[in-house]
């Protein structure tokens, strides 16, 4: 990484990149941007269509209690990975189950998961705070650039490569599930096995993404978008990448603006994706292709 580091300050002291890549979280930020973003902007418009954006709340608030776990139980502070991403693999894995098994509305099944996960999340982080300083574990909540390790890239990148593997495999099968059950089973798809895996990973991406976004604002880079390009979109493709691109762009203006900024690096990039929102919002009206909404009875 050292030379990575020293060809981004090399370029910053030219006046070719801003002053704050001639430091080395910064580089990390824009790097983990670069494998985050189009991760979550691309399973933002399969979230969507599978109405699971209440579900990556929920792993976002069960990262917390994890990583309170793993530091009772003697994890280092800025690397409790097996508290952090086993707990929400079993969030994730428990929300699943009940929505295929309980007769009830999915979104009051996560509900109720939410529920839980935040009872447990405040017991740990009282007792958390007993031994650490509460400052040392809120970069989680709003997402800060100081606190992202060489490691934490590594990690970012390993599932990143896992993820694109996984979206490539599941997104045609995963996006029929959603328009249509019927002919999903008519062409032989295991719309269980698919939901499973797509969701597991899309658990890996979110918790990956926290310590830059922070855990109470990664639903926004997920859901926003997506809604920003279902504004504009003309096809199902056109809306994946839109999508993405709208993600990508968000994130390194936000991670530019908290450098040189005290905002942290979550809410800006959450404000960038809701200003391109209002831009795609308004080219909508413009085009004259908003029609009233009919709410069903």
């Amino acid at each position: 990484m050292e030379g990575v580091y020293e060809l981004f300050c090399s370029l910053a002291h030219r006046g070719l990149l801003p002053e704050a890549f001639e430091h080395a979280f910064m580089v990390r930020a824009l790097l983990a941007g670069l494998i985050v973003s189009p991760l979550l902007g691309g399973m933002g418009t399969m979230i969507v269509a599978r109405r699971l954006a209440f579900f990556t709340q929920t792993i976002g608030h069960a990262s917390l209690t994890g990583v309170a776990l793993g530091l009772l139980l003697g994890e280092p502070l800025n690397q409790a990975y097996a508290g952090l991403y086993g707990f929400s693999i079993l969030v994730a894995v428990l929300i699943l189950y009940l929505r295929n098994r309980v007769p009830t509305v999915s979104d009051t099944v996560i509900g109720v998961v939410l529920a839980q996960v935040l009872g447990l999340g405040i017991i740990m982080l009282v007792l958390v705070t007993q031994r650490f300083d509460v400052h040392q574990v809120e970069a989680m909540l709003f997402g800060s650039l100081l606190t992202l390790s060489e490691t934490d890239l590594l990690v970012v990148s390993v599932i990143g490569v896992f993820a694109m593997l996984i979206i490539g495999f599941v997104f045609n099968t995963f996006m029929l599930t959603c328009f249509s059950q019927t002919l999903a089973d008519v062409r032989g798809a295991r719309p269980i096995f698919v939901e499973y895996l797509f969701v597991l990973t899309a658990t890996l991406v979110i918790v990956a993404s926290l310590k830059l976004i922070g855990a109470l604002l990664v639903l926004a880079l997920i859901v926003v978008p997506a809604a920003a390009a279902g504004n504009v979109a003309r096809s199902l493709r056109g809306y994946f990448w839109l999508s993405v691109l709208i993600a990508v762009l968000s994130t390194q203006v936000g991670l530019m603006i908290a450098a040189v900024t005290s905002i942290p690096a979550g809410a800006a990039i959450v404000l960038g994706a809701s200003a391109i929102f209002y831009v795609t919002w308004f080219a909508k009206l413009l085009r004259g292709s908003v029609a009233p909404v009919q709410r069903k009875s």
